[in-house]
């Protein structure tokens, strides 16, 4: 028991006087619509049958929803719905609803206080429409109401038109089993003719092939002797392009020779035929430590020739003390090209030369230049290893920059749009500088890697996708980043039903510092 004050005196209040609101009450269906335009009664019905009649665009009930007991619909109005209502008004916000359409839904659809339902494309069919609802104490109504809802098939649904074309198909057999056995008739006829015509050409034919068979014989022990030319003049030229191999790995760098100067790096080198067209190189020069990597013009023998032409080049060139930049070594490089390949920049010329990568990196102070020809420069420097004192103009390039968070930072330096060879413009390539920091990763690329055709729809792999492939684990040791691409680059290739050959000559130099 609680008193209250009033202006009356006192008010008591007694909790155990309460009483549960257990009202079963009555559900209605309010509403039916179809593409969202309600069913009203027809003005001239007279029936209280289930179809629909339909004026224009509109619909009517022969009688209201409420006591309508079936719907009979078209297989065309495929979007109709119910509203409904629960006759308890103490606190009607409070009603709870649930509804299912048997036939179709497996158990009640529970939507709480909203007071419709919504149905599009249902099959043709039989169903019932249920909806029950609660008081506002949550007491269910289980009985509810219901609705009968037929939906009729389409013309080719019916049985009718099943039929047609099941007689409409044993006609067919028919009637193609009569015209086959009068065919087969007359070409029996006219085999037989054509036996006795073929019996008399056979003979004469016979005493043909035996002179034939003599000539194939002796032409067939001339194509062998002429087979086993061909393979000792394969045996040769197979023979001369090994030896080109052995020639061009004994140029390239040795592996011995660059774990002396580099302690973390990896080199994925995979020519597409034997030789390859790409090259990568590796010197130092007093306190300079001088990496490369170029993508000659061709690939196998041609591509090889070109190769070995650059790298004796870029020895000779960086012998010399006067060159003093990485663009000054692009610029005497192209000149060496043109001289010795006597390129005069006509058009019926053959345009040889190369794509490349060049960088020098100062190993006192770790200062770096790069210049490109045609081909960038990714960096990937981590802000826990770099300086607390340097100072963000270091960074020549931030449009071309990508911040990724706490981790890194990647940078792309991008090369001038011109090869080491004759060209339209032959401008002093550009040169690059940043500063280097303990743990910074540098990757240099020739293009073989993301021209490569594969995948599901046998697409280029592209330069985003190889980027991609570098952010995601540039983490991992450099070993582990060499594992992955070359098993990303083979399932690319390879993982697929459409195995697709190597496109071109692959080169990728990554570096951490």
């Amino acid at each position: 028991m609680m008193y209250f004050g009033g202006i009356n005196g006192f008010n008591t209040f007694y909790p155990d006087s309460l009483i549960d609101n257990t009202f079963l009450p009555p559900v209605f269906i309010t509403k039916f619509q179809i593409f969202n335009k309600s069913v009203e009664v027809s003005p001239n019905s007279t029936t209280n049958n289930s179809e629909l009649l339909k004026n224009g665009d509109s619909y009517f009930l022969a009688q209201t929803i409420n006591f309508t007991k079936q719907i009979t619909l078209s297989y065309k109005e495929n979007m109709f719905s119910f509203e409904f209502s629960s006759l308890d008004y103490s606190r009607p916000e409070k009603n709870q609803y649930a509804y299912k359409m048997e036939g179709f839904d497996s158990d009640w659809n529970y939507i709480g206080s909203r007071r419709f339902a919504l149905y599009t494309n249902l099959p043709s069919g039989t169903y019932v429409f249920r909806i029950k609802a609660t008081n506002s104490d949550g007491v269910w109504n289980e009985n509810g109401t219901s609705i009968k809802l037929v939906i009729t098939p389409p013309w080719w649904k019916t049985w009718w038109f099943s039929a047609c074309c099941i007689v409409f198909i044993i006609l067919s057999i028919i009637l193609y089993i009569k015209w086959r056995e009068q065919n087969l008739r007359k070409e029996k006829e006219i085999l037989e003719n054509e036996v006795s015509f073929r019996t008399i050409q056979l003979k004469s034919a016979n005493e043909e092939l035996n002179q034939q068979k003599e000539e194939i014989t002796a032409q067939r022990d001339e194509i062998e002797v002429q087979n086993e030319l061909l393979e000792e003049k394969n045996r040769e030229v197979m023979d001369s392009i090994h030896y080109a191999l052995r020639i061009q790995e004994a140029v390239l760098p040795s592996k011995g020779f660059i774990d002396s100067i580099l302690k973390e790096y990896f080199i994925i080198f995979k020519p597409k035929d034997i030789v390859s067209g790409d090259f990568y190189f590796v010197a130092k020069r007093g306190k300079w430590l001088i990496i490369s990597v170029a993508d000659c013009t061709g690939h196998g023998v041609p591509g090889g020739f070109m190769s070995m032409l650059g790298i004796s080049y870029l020895n000779e060139i960086i012998a010399r003390e006067e060159v003093q930049t990485a663009s000054h070594v692009l610029d005497e490089l192209r000149i060496y090209i043109i001289k010795s390949l006597q390129q005069s920049g006509e058009e019926e010329e053959q345009q040889d030369g190369m794509d490349m990568v060049f960088i020098a990196i100062d190993t006192e102070t770790n200062n770096l230049q790069f210049a490109g020809a045609n081909n960038p420069l990714w960096i990937i420097k981590s802000p826990k290893s770099q300086d607390k004192n340097s100072k963000p103009q270091e960074i020549e390039t931030p449009s071309n920059s990508l911040d990724l968070g706490l981790e890194a930072l990647f940078l792309e330096l991008k090369g001038d749009k011109m090869p080491v060879a004759i060209h339209s413009k032959l401008n002093p390539f550009t040169n690059h500088e940043t500063r280097l920091n303990k743990g910074d990763l540098l990757y240099l690329c020739s293009d073989g890697c993301k021209d490569q055709f594969g995948g599901l729809k046998g697409k280029r792999f592209m330069s985003k996708n190889l980027k991609e492939l570098i952010l995601e684990n540039y983490n991992k040791s450099m070993a582990d980043q060499k594992a992955i691409l070359n098993k990303t680059l083979n399932n690319w290739q390879n993982g697929q039903s459409i195995k697709y050959e190597q496109t071109d000559d692959i080169t990728v130099f990554g570096i951490k510092i």
